[in-house]
């Protein structure tokens, strides 16, 4: 709960940090970086200017825009900002005369337009568009195509896609990515799968693979897209990617060694 503490008779008090917003901020956004190291996906409540428990869904709160930013709004900036968190619980109080869950200039002017969208938001626009998503975290969106899908499907679906994409586009501004974040590397292939899966393999230290032919897939998860596949060159790049997510305490799938403190490469 990153609510302020601002009367005594709020049961939801114990749920919330301090009465100071800036101390609200900092301890949200350390809550929220160690529940993501465990690989937890972090929601913060309640969205916003929730200050009672009896009959929450009745309370109208009137405030001016500048106290709301500066107290009420901060704890939840840090955090939704900063890319922290994976989603928002809103409120059942109103603002003004509008339900909290509703408000645009709240959910569309700030969470949207100012603090941007993450990768769970965008998942559910692409599913009201009729996309089926696969995978959401704070920064991917993953989808999933089959041999049963035909050419037909592809152009239906990147269409609505597009649209969706636009549509966001020209509703946001460009998110910060959390302090860490990087994209996955490119990777070359440079074996093909058969002589991979025929080929002697040995174990060797992750930190010291840098030049050689990988013999396994790697990914993380999530966002649950392959770092390495199995013939690919294993890259300085790609080491320090796998080193930041392990650092992150996202779960591995697919080496032999879950921890991936070793790696098994081809041998030459």
């Amino acid at each position: 709960g990153l609510n302020n503490h601002r009367a005594t008779y709020c049961s939801r008090n114990h749920e919330y940090y301090s009465e100071d917003s800036m101390l609200t901020n900092l301890m949200g956004v350390a809550a929220c970086k160690g529940g993501k190291s465990k690989g937890l996906m972090m929601e913060p409540k309640h969205f916003a200017l929730n200050h009672q428990e009896a009959n929450r869904s009745g309370t109208s709160t009137f405030i001016s825009e500048q106290a709301a930013r500066e107290i009420e709004l901060r704890g939840f900036q840090g955090v939704l900002e900063g890319n922290y968190a994976q989603g928002v619980m809103t409120a059942f109080n109103r603002l003004g005369t509008v339900y909290a869950g509703a408000h645009r200039g709240l959910l569309t002017g700030i969470l949207r337009k100012e603090w941007g969208y993450t990768g769970i938001e965008a998942g559910d626009l692409f599913r009201k568009a009729g996309i089926a998503v696969e995978l959401v975290d704070a920064q991917n969106v993953l989808f999933l195509v089959t041999y049963a899908d035909v050419t037909g499907d592809y152009e239906n679906a990147l269409a609505k896609i597009d649209k969706v994409l636009s549509e966001m586009e020209a509703d946001k501004r460009d998110r910060a990515l959390a302090p860490g974040a990087q994209d996955v590397p490119v990777t070359e292939m440079v074996l093909p799968l058969r002589e991979v899966f025929y080929g002697d393999k040995e174990a060797v230290a992750l930190e010291e693979s840098a030049g050689k032919i990988c013999g396994e897939q790697v990914s993380f998860y999530p966002p649950g897209i392959p770092v390495l596949l199995p013939g690919e060159v294993i890259t300085p790049e790609i080491i320090n990617y796998c080193t930041m997510m392990k650092s992150l305490g996202l779960p591995v799938s697919g080496p032999a060694d879950g921890s991936l403190k070793t790696i098994r490469v081809v041998q030459k």
